[in-house]
């Protein structure tokens, strides 16, 4: 009788941390959407920090040359097209990132191809003053058994505009 007691006790515990721990995600949530909203007023180097998604599952064309690291603004889907290729694959999240050239840009760094693991990754997006400030540094590592051809995709809402910069760190 005891254990049967201790049994519905703990159940009735458990289902109330469970419902307490969902209602909890949601207020998070909430907490979460105003600390981006903060974070996008935040002063970065004499500027307001601007949110940005980097885009995935894309790949540089192989007709796409270039023998130094190219930094562009891409404004128009028949650019993106020209330079980038989707690359779906199987599993969860499998299609590329959405733009919608209509209410976005892409800022695109696009490394050599090279055989060494190379990783581009965006430090910070800001606006200072008619400039948009793209920082990102790139990571390089072992030597791979073949080639590739390193890039970032940056996709930022038409909202921010400006004279594009790219500081490499």
């Amino acid at each position: 009788m005891k254990i049967r007691i201790f049994a519905t006790v703990l159940g009735a515990t458990l289902i109330g941390v469970s419902c307490q721990s969902n209602s909890n995600s949601g207020s998070s949530t909430e907490q979460d959407s105003t600390a981006v909203d903060s974070l996008a007023e935040t002063p970065y180097q004499g500027g307001v920090e601007i949110p940005f998604t980097e885009a995935q599952r894309y790949f540089v064309n192989n007709t796409y040359n270039n023998t130094e690291i190219d930094e562009l603004k891409i404004d128009t889907q028949e650019e993106f097209d020209r330079i980038f290729g989707m690359a779906a694959v199987m599993g969860e999240d499998r299609t590329p990132t959405s733009i919608d050239f209509a209410k976005e840009y892409v800022l695109a760094i696009i490394g050599k191809v090279t055989d060494k693991k190379t990783v581009i990754k965006a430090d910070h997006l800001w606006q200072q003053g008619a400039d948009i400030v793209l920082d990102y540094h790139i990571e390089e590592g072992d030597k791979l058994s073949y080639t590739l051809h390193p890039s970032l995709l940056v996709v930022v809402n038409r909202q921010y505009a400006g004279n594009t910069v790219f500081k490499r760190r």
